[in-house]
């Protein structure tokens, strides 16, 4: 009974952890999207990186935007211009606002073409 205290536990600190790192994507979507490492949380909580992969694999958190994997909040970074990082995911949120923007803009400009 007490390892299975202990997992819980261990679980609630990291989701914890991972949503403070991600609050931006709870307030505003996955454009929002921090950079985060698995190091990063392993350092915040006390535990192994090892841990932490295995604490996020196939795990689920319901959070105000739906559920995701634990595992998602995780990804790689780009830095950009003015030398902050970016996160893969927010990057690619932003593309697909830039094309859900372009076809809407399109549809609207060959509905006016084609009026007679």
């Amino acid at each position: 009974m007490k390892n299975i205290q202990q997992r819980f536990v261990t679980i609630l600190k990291v989701s914890e952890a991972i949503m403070r790192h991600q609050k931006d994507f709870l307030d505003y979507g996955e454009s929002m999207m921090k950079p985060l490492i698995l190091r990063e949380i392993a350092e915040e909580v006390g535990l192994h990186e090892s841990t932490i992969s295995r604490v996020t694999s196939n795990k689920y958190i319901n959070t105000p935007r739906g559920i995701y994997e634990l595992k998602f909040f995780f990804g790689s970074s780009i830095d950009n211009s003015s030398g902050n990082e970016l996160a893969s995911t927010a990057i690619r949120a932003k593309i697909k606002e830039v094309i859900q923007i372009t076809k809407v803009g399109f549809v609207v400009i060959r509905y006016h073409h084609n009026k007679p």
